[in-house]
């Protein structure tokens, strides 16, 4: 009986971690004010307090929600692979693209009916 060779994936899992942070530290200090590289580390600790404002309030929110939405879409698309046991599998076997373009066109609308109704619908008393 012949030996299946154990494959390693060390390396891989080195090479992935190490491209993610790097893409992280890119996305985090390129923008429409770029923040040098030698100055991103210090004003994650008030060194310069316009750039210290700039990566706290927008850029590491932006970049863990885009983290954490990659991450929830690739586990989603593995389970439903999974499920239906196709590699070929998309959103579209459950409907999923038809309810997400449903709720679009909702958000869409309510947003359109308060714009045109907010003064009926916010009304203060006493106002």
């Amino acid at each position: 009986m012949a030996r299946m060779k154990q494959v390693s994936y060390g390396k891989g899992w080195i090479i992935l971690i190490t491209l993610l942070v790097g893409l992280l530290v890119a996305n985090i200090s390129i923008g429409s004010v770029p923040i040098p590289f030698s100055k991103l580390f210090s004003s994650l600790f008030a060194d310069h307090p316009l750039f210290s404002d700039i990566l706290w309030h927008f850029r590491i929110p932006k970049a863990l929600t885009c983290l954490l939405a990659g991450s929830a879409l690739a586990t989603a698309g593995l389970l439903m692979q999974t499920l239906f046991r196709n590699p070929m599998a998309g959103p579209d076997v459950l409907g999923l693209t038809s309810g997400a373009s449903l709720l679009v066109a909702l958000v869409i609308l309510l947003g359109q009916f308060s714009t045109i109704f907010k003064g009926v619908l916010f009304i203060t008393p006493g106002a």
